[in-house]
């Protein structure tokens, strides 16, 4: 079950600021989380470097996307960063045409702010474990399963309650969730930031159909919609690319996990 969590911003860095932070505190993992991207670094008003910034962060889970930036990658590794990943970034302009797709009849799309049957579904609790079990966070061995369920879980209900600008679920003839995909907006772009299909219907064109209604809510908007990928989920680029989104660029996934 879903359950609105105890989140706040904690941030720690230089008020002065330098690169884009989402810091949440998980209430059943009971440690603070925050993802950091160093792919736009603003110069710092107060002359303080990139390296000062990522120092003073000292929530538990620390989650550092890079470029492939010399500098950047050393002061990372410097500060005893691991790298966990490597991300594919696709794009897709506003005005490309959307092409129709085939769908499977017996599923429906529906915004997820009509749906409220989620915190009831038991497929929600699946689709949380196999996001988890695919995720950064999973493939680190100094968090356990039961850990990153219970992030996984929290940042699924922020993102169904708050934190995003647009949810839309495919629900199947009884209106049991069958996926959905979650989008949050960045000032001129707008990012794809969960998507997910539960195991036992995949293949019936339910991912692609989601992501045909998110690029068609950025058309709506006039706005190039953006996604990230691990490298070697191959189906999901494949998912992408067959959607008309374009590779942008690549960046580096490093994490930091401190008790």
């Amino acid at each position: 079950m879903l359950q609105k969590s105890v989140s706040q911003q904690i941030i720690k860095t230089y008020d002065c600021g330098c690169f884009s932070q989402d810091t949440f505190v998980g209430h059943y993992l009971k440690k603070s989380v925050v993802k950091i991207d160093l792919a736009k670094v603003q110069e710092c008003v107060l002359g303080h470097s990139v390296k000062d910034h990522i120092e003073r962060i000292d929530q538990n889970i620390v989650i550092c996307t890079t470029p492939f930036n010399v500098e950047y990658i050393q002061v990372v590794e410097a500060c005893q960063y691991s790298l966990i990943s490597t991300d594919v970034t696709f794009e897709r302009y506003h005005d490309d045409a959307i092409d129709q797709l085939e769908f499977d009849s017996d599923y429906s799309i529906v915004s997820g702010n009509t749906y409220t049957s989620v915190s009831k579904d038991n497929r929600i609790a699946e689709i949380t474990a196999e996001l988890a079990k695919m995720s950064y966070y999973g493939k680190n061995k100094k968090i356990n399963f039961e850990g990153v369920y219970n992030l996984y879980q929290e940042r699924l209900a922020l993102a169904w309650n708050k934190d995003t600008i647009q949810i839309f679920a495919a629900v199947d003839f009884v209106g049991a969730l069958s996926g959905f995909i979650s989008l949050r907006e960045d000032k001129e772009e707008i990012y794809i930031d969960f998507l997910a299909v539960h195991s036992s219907i995949r293949r019936k064109g339910i991912a692609q159909e989601l992501i045909k209604r998110a690029c068609f809510y950025a058309q709506e908007l006039q706005k190039n919609i953006y996604a990230s990928v691990q490298a070697e989920n191959i189906a999901s680029i494949r998912l992408y690319e067959k959607a008309g989104f374009i590779q942008k660029n690549f960046s580096l996934v490093y994490h930091k996990v401190t008790e």
